[in-house]
């Protein structure tokens, strides 16, 4: 036969194949120690991560489950900075439970709180008091929310408990502080009132509910025109206006008339006050009543200018003669007292006649001394029997004038006399 035999092919060798096993075995391992290692270094860096999250969280974060007891799965170590108790003893209910620190009058409040958000898939806020190791009160706000399963079921709840103790404490004082400006304002007997730019009322105390005799929840919110008559709120809005225009406090007095009906001077004291950017924002008020004070002014002034009058009456007499003298007398009188007729009768030595001596008449008042010269008394009976026992004659109207003194009032009446003052000059 010709054809030739081809050489058969070397099968490999059993060792080298193991040997190669072996190879691969070495280089799976290593790649698994590698991956091993490097997915650990990642869990290391995540978990590490996330403590120093945890550890500056102003608060404690935690995981419990939704019984009666929150029982802790997980609670951060800040928890001890809190209620003075180690997260560890609240783990699994080891020593104790978080109810059992949760105030005894805020234990329900937490349950309907957290249950009623479960059910609506919400998360809840809650503020409510826990007892600290000491025995103090703490005020805790918590944050938290259910987590669930895709079929809806609740697995666990997580969140955050922060202590605003502080907060709390803050707030407490600034409403005891607040309320103690408020009574103080309230009992100062100075109207006090804020206005915004508008000029609604958006604050005033207890003596403008007398002045206006409304309640503030009638007061704030309207401005002057719901409060008081239109002319009476025009003359406050424009002197609001002027003191916006001016940019600085202005005062000025005004009669009020208050809800019983009293009038009253009030002497009004309001300030423009401004934003940080310089925007108006309204106008503060404080109503000074001064009806008293300026009483006593007007008396003093008064008593001042009665001295000064009898102080020159008593020089005229000194240095002028006697008609002179009561001339002058008479006039002063009658601008002192705003009259319009000052004179003087005279009746003779046995009381049955009278003369008007002296006589002064304000501008336009016709003169009556021509008729008043040697009348029989009859003429008027009343006003002589009066001033013969030595009393004063003070008419404000001709209605005071009694039955008995018709002669008088009839010829007061022709006259032109309205109202009257007679003195009797008593001779010693």
């Amino acid at each position: 036969m010709n054809d030739r035999i081809k050489p058969q092919e070397k099968s490999p060798d059993l060792g080298q194949l193991k040997a190669r096993i072996q190879e691969l075995e070495a280089e799976n391992w290593q790649l698994q120690q590698a991956l091993s290692k490097s997915t650990t270094t990642a869990l290391s860096q995540k978990e590490q991560q996330l403590r120093s999250l945890v550890a500056n969280i102003p608060g404690a974060v935690y995981r419990c489950s939704c019984d009666k007891h929150w029982t802790m799965e997980f609670l951060s170590d800040a928890i001890e900075s809190i209620i003075g108790y180690p997260a560890s003893d609240f783990i699994d209910n080891r020593v104790r439970s978080l109810t059992s620190i949760i105030h005894p009058q805020d234990r329900k409040l937490v349950e309907v709180t957290v249950n009623n958000a479960i059910a609506k898939k919400q998360p809840y806020i809650i503020e409510y008091r826990m007892i600290h190791a000491n025995g103090n009160i703490c005020w805790i706000y918590e944050k938290g929310q259910g987590m669930f399963d895709e079929e809806g079921k609740l697995l666990w709840l997580n969140g955050a408990i922060v202590d605003i103790s502080d907060c709390r404490k803050a707030e407490q004082a600034l409403k005891q502080e607040q309320n103690l400006l408020r009574s103080l304002i309230d009992n100062i007997p100075d109207i006090i009132f804020y206005k915004d730019g508008k000029g609604i009322y958006k604050a005033c105390n207890s003596a403008l509910e007398e002045l206006v005799g409304r309640k503030k929840t009638e007061i704030i919110g309207v401005s002057d025109y719901e409060l008081f008559p239109k002319n009476v709120a025009d003359f406050f809005r424009e002197q609001d206006h002027l003191m916006i225009r001016q940019g600085k406090p202005r005062r000025n007095e005004e009669w009020v008339t208050y809800s019983n009906g009293e009038r009253r001077l009030l002497d009004t004291l309001k300030t423009p006050l401004f934003d940080g950017e310089g925007q108006l924002i309204g106008v503060l008020g404080i109503s000074h009543d001064i009806t008293e004070r300026k009483k006593q002014e007007e008396l003093l002034k008064q008593q001042a200018q009665k001295d000064n009058l009898l102080r020159s009456i008593a020089q005229k007499f000194l240095n002028q003669d006697l008609d002179q003298a009561i001339n002058f007398t008479l006039r002063a009188l009658g601008k002192f007292i705003n009259s319009d007729r000052v004179y003087v009768i005279r009746y003779s030595e046995c009381q049955k006649l009278l003369w008007m001596t002296y006589e002064w008449d304000n501008d336009g008042i016709r003169s009556i001394i021509e008729n008043f010269q040697e009348l029989s008394i009859e003429v008027y009976p009343w006003f002589s029997q009066q001033l013969f026992s030595g009393k004063s004659i003070k008419l404000d109207s001709l209605s005071d004038l009694p039955p008995e003194a018709n002669p008088e009032k009839e010829q007061l009446a022709n006259d032109g006399t309205q109202s009257m003052l007679i003195v009797p000059m008593i001779n010693g």
